[in-house]
């Protein structure tokens, strides 16, 4: 299963006004993170808005229920945490 598609699906794309990519999408460091996160660094110059500001934004615009169970902000980032029931039942 591509993790990766399916993030950018709960993601409400058209009300955030991004262009958001799956190479965007990154493991943490730490996996307390979070499954992935999306550094939102790279889109403050172009929506004259600060990274931690963007990241709430697409934190707002998460559909619910789905594959992400939660998703929060950390200092300009948006760490996805992934619904395991999920993605066990998708693998069997």
């Amino acid at each position: 299963m591509n993790i990766k598609p399916k993030i950018l699906e709960a993601i409400n794309l058209e009300q955030v006004g991004l262009q958001i990519k799956e190479e965007m999408l990154s493991v943490p460091p730490n996996l307390e993170m979070g499954d992935f996160s999306l550094p939102c660094f790279g889109f403050a110059k172009e929506l004259r808005k600060s990274p931690v500001q963007i990241a709430e934004d697409i934190c707002k615009n998460i559909k619910n229920g789905g594959i992400i169970q939660e998703a929060k902000v950390l200092n300009g980032y948006v760490n996805f945490f992934l619904n395991k029931k999920i993605l066990c039942s998708n693998v069997l």
